[in-house]
């Protein structure tokens, strides 16, 4: 060791007091001493003194135990580190070791994940070293040695799992050792618990090796006894959680290997689930509050001992010899699960919550989400006549109960009957038409609608229910259902109150197919009322108010003349109050789009909302919206909304000004996010109102149409290059061309220059594939213009830029949109046909190195071939899906209507390909199709497979 060491160690006891001030300064140069430091061969050791010193504050030894735990993370995973040699790195790891027995529970963790990181980056010098020392540990009667090594055991087997299964884990003599462990009650559980972790990674590592089936069994003894004993202190929730949710994991990792370790527990395990229901049920009833372990504050145990039971449960279904374990009792797994699907504890109130109406339960982790996904696996995955049976038998069995039980407990009638009617509702997740005999469910607990007050929970569910099966319910229901969430609407209860306006927003998204349509039509008054007397509150209640008003007054435009200015004061209200929010921004842009193209609010539109989004982008607005960042970029947002769907022409004030500002956020780079919504507010006004762009003027005279070539340049440089979305600038430079062409053209050679020094300056695939498109339209634009400029200029490589470019063009860069799609055949079209028909040779000449999977060169034409090739194939195959959601198609509403995207592309190729069948193309599918057989069957239904081949 060094003879510096006592310095060394003032200088590492200095920085770690240092690290611990609050001041950004004294860290920053705390980290540059600490780095020079880690290049010191005794660093690592010093601060092991330090943590296992009696005389450092706990402060510093913890920041010690960090420091050390991000040397070796940092150290230990980078290739050239030399700091420390083999004896060392084992020297180190022997004393973290003997760091597992720290006294503090936090440090001694951090010990933990420095001694995995350590074995896991030096496998498989260190797993020897160390292998006898846990084993030491294990075997000791010092609790805390017993607790470190277990620990270490649980975080290398949880945290490395796939380091574990594919090198070796501790071996299956320490099964014996960690029974001990699990079976000792003088131990704390939670120890005992993690023993399982250890044992199922052991059982999976030795899957491979004759020790797998003893070890198996004799896991599936100890399981199955634990699971079937009663509940005890030593054997509580959480020991019993542990063991079931590492079987699912033995399940899913091994899956019919341990077939009978699951088959032997499944009995206990459901035996488990049976007990908890019962206890469950007096939970809902009020009678009793959730049990909780000895040790336990919180009452979590319990809970999530159920939870576990359903995640094996979800799990072992979907495979194949399991699921039969689980359908001969579906009727009992379901009984239950509605029953663990109440609410209890007085949660009612979390059932309808702003944030949670359109949580799916695929990503619900509450009891009652993952007691919604079993159902929907079962659902999903069991025989259709089945599940139907099994369904209607246990909610026949469940109402009959639920009606003798309610004199006795109200309580518990009416949280299982909205236990029920979600769990029909949940049909809806999978099922487009519900049988007949849900349906008679739905249209029967509807009556109370009509003649019972029911309790407000049953009532806010069945809304929920009915708007879930809209387009299925009798006229007379769906009007019941309608005039309930009218009269409700202003209720008190805030949880009510949600619960109507989510059903409507689901009745009115559902409109345009609904066969009882008319239902609506005779409450539209009421309905556009309801609507504007809860339109702003808190964030989430305005986006659903929003989405529901967008469904409206679609159908009805009708209303909306009638109350336009009562819709834009909607709007602006909802800005005002919530203008950084995405989602209430998104549904502001979505109630646009439906009113915009109604001719009755048009004129509000121009005269009201137009000049309010000038005034954002130019933060000339009240307070506080002019104190917010993101104001302009939300104001470009929604003007683009408005240009896009506006059916007339716009006022040139608002040309005017919008996009001047526009032109000014990219040309004096002011915000990469701002930059970006003016490049779409550019290609969009260029789409809607070129002519005025082409004769409007600036207060100095310029036409607007002369500041276009100068945003195109200013995109191309280095910084902004960066900015701006790939995809946005390729098309605002096209479309650029396609509208202003008179104005492009004097400086398209300096544009093809910038293009070029763009190009060379990145790698960044995105940007790649933009700038080969831009280079693809201007081939379609000018062809022999543009091959005479590439051809006669170098590359960054010594060959042409024509080679560089096709070079960097690559044939897995032609997914994309229809119209960009359409632009690329054309281009390549036309390069082949010049090539040919001038018998040009320039693009042939090119030798192009292909990427996978068509390793090898060809010539430029074959590369262009085989472009075509895919992307027929892609459109053949429909590979290729166009975005056609309202959501989707808000973005490229003007792009999509040009004729390029009419171009029906399979038929566009095949014909071209008639006309120049050369030997270039038999080339390419010979060399590069031949091998794919569903390819060439392809080519050859079309008429289109080269002769002979």
């Amino acid at each position: 060791m060094s003879s510096q060491k006592p310095a060394l160690k003032n200088a590492i006891t200095q920085i770690l007091s240092c690290a611990l001030q609050p001041h950004s300064d004294i860290q920053r140069l705390t980290e540059e001493r600490k780095k020079a430091l880690e290049m010191t061969e005794d660093y690592p050791f010093i601060l092991l003194e330090i943590i296992k010193s009696k005389e450092e504050a706990y402060a510093e030894k913890l920041m010690a135990a960090t420091f050390l735990k991000n040397y070796i993370a940092d150290s230990y995973g980078a290739k050239a580190f030399l700091g420390l040699s083999p004896n060392l790195k084992q020297k180190l790891s022997l004393s973290l070791v003997e760091l597992l027995s720290h006294d503090n529970d936090v440090i001694r963790q951090m010990i933990v994940s420095s001694l995995e990181l350590a074995v896991v980056y030096e496998y498989p010098n260190l797993f020897g070293v160390i292998n006898n020392k846990i084993m030491a540990c294990l075997l000791s009667d010092v609790l805390l040695q017993v607790t470190g090594a277990v620990q270490f055991m649980k975080g290398l087997g949880d945290n490395h799992r796939q380091f574990c299964s594919e090198n070796m884990y501790f071996s299956p003599e320490y099964i014996e050792p960690l029974l001990n462990v699990l079976h000792n009650e003088n131990i704390p559980v939670d120890v005992r618990s993690d023993t399982v972790s250890c044992m199922i990674q052991i059982l999976i590592t030795c899957r491979k090796t004759p020790l797998f089936t003893p070890t198996s069994a004799r896991l599936s003894e100890v399981f199955q006894k634990l699971l079937s004993e009663p509940y005890s202190c030593s054997n509580d929730f959480r020991l019993r959680g542990e063991i079931i949710i590492e079987i699912s994991h033995a399940a899913m990792s091994l899956a019919d290997q341990v077939l009978e370790l699951v088959t032997s527990c499944l009995p206990a395990i459901g035996q488990i689930m049976f007990n908890c229901c019962i206890e469950f049920k007096e939970i809902i009833m009020g009678h009793k509050q959730t049990p909780r372990d000895a040790n336990e504050n919180e009452p979590e145990n319990f809970n999530q001992l159920i939870m576990n039971i359903l995640i094996l449960i979800n799990n072992i279904f979907v495979l194949p010899n399991y699921s039969s374990l689980l359908t001969d009792g579906l009727n009992d797994f379901m009984y239950l699960l509605f029953i663990l699907m109440c609410a209890y504890n007085n949660l009612e109130d979390t059932l309808f919550t702003e944030d949670s109406m359109d949580v799916s339960p695929e990503i619900d982790y509450s009891l009652r989400g993952r007691c919604s996904h079993t159902l929907l696996v079962f659902m999903d995955r069991c025989n259709y006549g089945k599940f139907c049976a099994s369904f209607h038998h246990v909610l026949q069995k469940h109402i009959s109960e639920a009606n003798l039980a309610r004199a006795n407990s109200e309580t518990y009638y009416y949280r299982i009957l909205e236990a029920l009617m979600f769990g029909v509702g949940l049909l809806s997740f999978v099922f487009e038409e519900p049988q007949s005999n849900f349906l008679y469910y739905i249209e029967h607990w509807s009556s109370m609608l009509v003649d019972q007050q029911p309790h407000w929970l049953v009532l806010g569910r069945l809304l929920w229910l009915g708007s879930k099966f809209s387009t299925s319910l009798a006229p007379v229901t769906l009007s019941n259902h309608l005039n309930s969430i009218l009269a409700n609407y202003n209720s008190q209860n805030n949880s009510l109150r949600i619960a109507c306006l989510d059903a409507m927003r689901t009745h009115l998204s559902n409109i345009k197919v609904n066969p009882n349509r008319i239902v609506f039509s005779n409450v539209v008054t009421e309905i556009s009322e309801c609507l504007f007397s809860i339109s702003v509150f808190s964030p989430s209640m305005s986006v659903l108010c929003l989405e529901a008003m967008a469904y409206f007054f679609e159908f009805s435009p009708e209303s909306a003349g009638r109350n336009s200015q009562r819709i834009m004061q909607v709007v602006l209200d909802s800005l005002l109050a919530h203008i950084s929010n995405a989602n209430v921004m998104k549904q502001v842009k979505f109630l646009l789009s439906k009113i915009v193209v109604i001719s009755s609010c048009k004129d509000i539109v121009q005269n009201n909302f137009i000049p309010f989004t000038i005034k954002l982008i130019y933060k000339n607005c009240p307070s506080p919206l002019n104190l917010k960042v993101d104001v302009p970029e939300r104001g470009f947002d929604l003007l683009n909304t408005v240009v896009k769907f506006y059916p007339e022409t716009i006022d040139n004030n608002v040309v005017l000004q919008g996009f001047l500002a526009a032109c000014s956020c990219i040309l004096d780079f002011i915000d990469s996010s701002l930059m970006e919504v003016a490049t779409i507010f550019i290609s969009n006004i260029l789409m809607k109102a070129s002519y005025q762009i082409k004769t409007l003027r600036d207060m100095k005279g310029k036409v607007l149409a002369e500041y276009v070539p100068d945003v195109l340049f200013k995109l191309l440089e280095p910084h902004p290059q960066e900015a701006v979305c790939p995809s946005k600038f390729g098309r605002l430079c096209v479309i650029s061309i396609l509208t202003l062409p008179e104005h492009i053209q004097p400086c398209i050679e300096a544009i093809l220059k910038a293009l070029l020094s763009a190009l060379q300056r990145t790698e960044r695939r995105e940007l790649v594939k933009s700038y080969c498109f831009i280079f693809a339209y201007m081939f379609t634009w000018q062809t022999e213009s543009i091959i005479n400029f590439l051809s006669g200029i170098p590359g960054p490589d010594g060959r042409s830029a024509l080679s560089y470019f096709l070079n960097k063009w690559k044939v897995s860069m032609l997914l994309c949109e229809k119209f960009e799609k359409s632009i690329i055949t054309l281009a390549i079209c036309k390069m082949i046909e010049y090539s040919l028909s001038q018998k040009d040779d320039r693009i042939n000449d090119c030798q192009i190195t292909l990427e996978g999977p068509y390793y090898g060169e060809c010539t430029g034409l074959e590369k262009l071939y085989l472009c075509l090739i895919k992307i027929f194939l892609s459109e053949v195959d429909g590979d290729q899906k166009y975005q056609d959601t309202e959501e989707g198609t808000n973005d490229d509403v003007l792009v999509k209507n040009h004729p390029v995207c009419e171009i029906n592309l399979v038929e566009h190729i095949k014909s071209f390909i008639r006309n120049y069948n050369t030997h270039h193309y038999y080339n390419v599918v010979k060399k590069y199709i031949q091998k794919y057989d569903d390819h060439v069957a392809e080519l050859e239904k079309s008429g289109i497979k080269p002769d002979n081949l």
